[in-house]
């Protein structure tokens, strides 16, 4: 497992956790309730456990060739021109949690663990960017 960078534990109300660039005032839009995740550039919702069922691990970490032993819930393109981002349930207010070495476009791969609705959920920046960024 590669560098950990922060691990937070989050209680979701609503069984979403949100991770967004700070300053980011998009939101995805939610259609059924029922998808894993909804995303835009600078912002995605994961759906996770409900808090009656416990807090969520979320945690960030560096890494070159992450492998969790599943696929990615996704591999995308962030924007997070601010260059800090904040992760938690969809009601709470922003709150800095990690500030990036650099604002802009971040390649990010998220994997969640546990079934039927995820109790940990990993980010995963790829480390030769963050490298580079420095």
């Amino acid at each position: 497992m590669g560098e950990s960078l922060l691990r937070i534990l989050v209680s979701t109300q609503s069984g979403l956790i949100s991770i967004r660039d700070m300053h980011t005032e998009d939101q995805p839009e939610v259609q059924t309730g029922s998808e894993l995740f909804t995303f835009l550039p600078g912002h995605v919702f994961i759906t996770v456990r409900p808090d009656f069922e416990g807090d969520v691990a979320v945690e960030f970490i560096v890494d070159g060739q992450v492998d969790l032993g599943v696929p990615p819930l996704f591999d995308r393109v962030m924007q997070f021109d601010s260059g800090a981002l904040c992760a938690s349930d969809v009601v709470d207010p922003d709150e800095e949690l990690l500030k990036l070495p650099r604002a802009g476009a971040w390649r990010v791969k998220v994997y969640t663990e546990g079934t039927p609705w995820p109790h940990k959920v990993t980010v995963v920046f790829d480390r030769d960017e963050w490298n580079f960024a420095y």
